[in-house]
């Protein structure tokens, strides 16, 4: 679509690069809005975002790599050039997580307080990436004549706008955990099993209408992920239900 915004000499901006430095930024600025509601000094944001974008976009292009290793084998400089795109959210989100835990646990914060701040954080962050995957031109879903439909360049028919639909699901789920935080004030860690629950049943459809390759029973690797990512976010809500309901029986 525009995957080049401004050229001026040596200097491209390109805007896959320019929404994701976007989707950084913003989840900065939630953090530092967040982390002082569960009692936790606004700045180490800057900290736990730096951690997530370093895991977040290794993990990321690391797992596109992977299953993508015979294109980059003959072009190993294009594992750097992000610009084509190529990153997997799952391989980001682990990453990520990866990174962030093991600052939250050194530096001995709240383990289901900052997760529930990442559960917010990524769905909003994902949300602005996608729009970059609009604008890159990656991504795109299935044919279709539907009025909707996009032509990128280099396709050569109209196809869904998969990037838009994921970016729409990935509002609502901010949306929704940030309601829940603000109006119901739930237990900390509640926050981030739902949104393994919405996020995995978000992706799992939206992998519908894309062309990713099926891995295994007809099921994309995307969606074998969604799987076990939606069983253990509802375990984990079942299981904070329990603990609740056994706290306020217990006598005296």
């Amino acid at each position: 679509m525009y995957p080049v915004l401004l050229r001026a000499g040596t200097l491209t901006l390109y805007s896959y690069g320019l929404m994701l430095a976007l989707a950084f930024l913003a989840c900065w600025a939630f953090a530092r809005w967040y982390l002082p509601r569960r009692g936790i000094d606004a700045a180490v944001a800057l900290d736990l975002v730096l951690a997530a974008a370093l895991g977040g976009i290794s993990g990321a292009r690391a797992l596109y790599v992977a299953t993508n290793w015979d294109a980059f084998a003959a072009n190993p400089l294009w594992v750097f050039q992000l610009q084509r795109g190529g990153m997997v959210f799952y391989g980001g989100l682990i990453g990520g997580a990866i990174a962030v835990a093991s600052y939250v646990l050194i530096k001995k914060l709240s383990v289901p307080a900052i997760a529930d701040g990442a559960a917010i954080a990524v769905p909003l962050g994902s949300a602005i990436g996608r729009l970059g995957c609009f604008l890159n031109g990656c991504c795109s879903g299935r044919e279709t004549g539907a009025w909707f439909g996009v032509e990128f360049p280099g396709t050569a028919a109209r196809v869904m706008p998969t990037q838009l639909v994921d970016s729409v699901a990935n509002w609502l789920i901010f949306a929704t955990l940030l309601h829940l935080f603000v109006r119901t004030k739930p237990r900390a860690g509640v926050l981030w099993w739902l949104f393994l629950v919405l996020y995995g049943v978000s992706r799992f459809l939206v992998e519908t209408l894309r062309t990713n390759p099926a891995l295994a029973l007809g099921l994309t690797q995307a969606q074998w992920i969604s799987i076990p990512m939606v069983l253990v976010g509802a375990v984990g809500l079942a299981w904070m239900l329990m603990r609740r309901t056994s706290t306020e029986v217990r006598p005296g």
